[in-house]
């Protein structure tokens, strides 16, 4: 298995299917890797445009979801989602929620009712979203070669692997009838991929 972000070399094996997505998924970027690299986050455009993209794509599936928390900040989000959602599951919803990093397998990103998402369901969701991904850089290289505009630009592939699995997640919590759903980001809020699949909705 190749060596990235989401498929590491010291990862649990995973089945064929989510370990093709997951290295689709590394080929894009390895986000702490270039982060190492001198200069690299000045030239890190921060935005959740492309999550925007990739979710009308998927038919807006966090448009299903009549309950969004986005929780934000430096330290503490992963306790905040976890009180958050047991609090929902107490009031009868059922509830999703998405965090990172793991700790052990990429499925622990997505939980429905505290509990790790099924490979097949996370696969099938990131093979839609890479998918959509895709389409809106054949469709940014159209608009270009046309001299219009077009998808928000795929060129600064940072953004594009999170955006992907934000957008996944959402995807993956609609198809498993979710209720409710708490997403984690970091201190750039406004501009999270995780802002989209949780708007309208409370960001804390």
């Amino acid at each position: 298995m190749p060596s990235g972000a989401f498929s590491r070399g010291g990862a649990p094996p995973y089945g064929r299917r989510l370990a093709a997505a997951l290295a689709r998924l590394d080929a894009l970027i390895d986000w702490e890797r270039s982060a190492r690299v001198v200069g690299a986050r000045r030239k890190m455009r921060v935005s959740s445009a492309p999550c925007g993209d990739l979710l009308a794509r998927l038919g807006s599936p966090q448009a299903a979801l009549p309950v969004a928390v986005h929780i934000t900040g430096s330290k503490g989000k992963g306790t905040v989602a976890a009180l958050t959602a047991a609090a929902l599951t107490a009031a009868g919803y059922r509830t999703g929620v998405y965090g990172s990093p793991h700790v052990a397998k990429v499925t622990e990103r997505v939980r429905i009712d505290g509990v790790p998402v099924a490979e097949e369901a996370l696969a099938a969701a990131l093979e839609a979203a890479l998918d959509a991904r895709a389409a809106a850089v054949a469709d940014r290289g159209r608009a270009a070669a046309a001299g219009g505009g077009g998808a928000p630009r795929p060129t600064r592939r940072r953004w594009w692997p999170m955006a992907a699995v934000a957008a996944a997640a959402a995807a993956t919590a609609a198809a498993e009838a979710t209720a409710a759903a708490a997403a984690t980001a970091g201190t750039a809020s406004r501009a999270a991929s995780t802002r989209r699949p949780t708007r309208p909705g409370l960001t804390s």
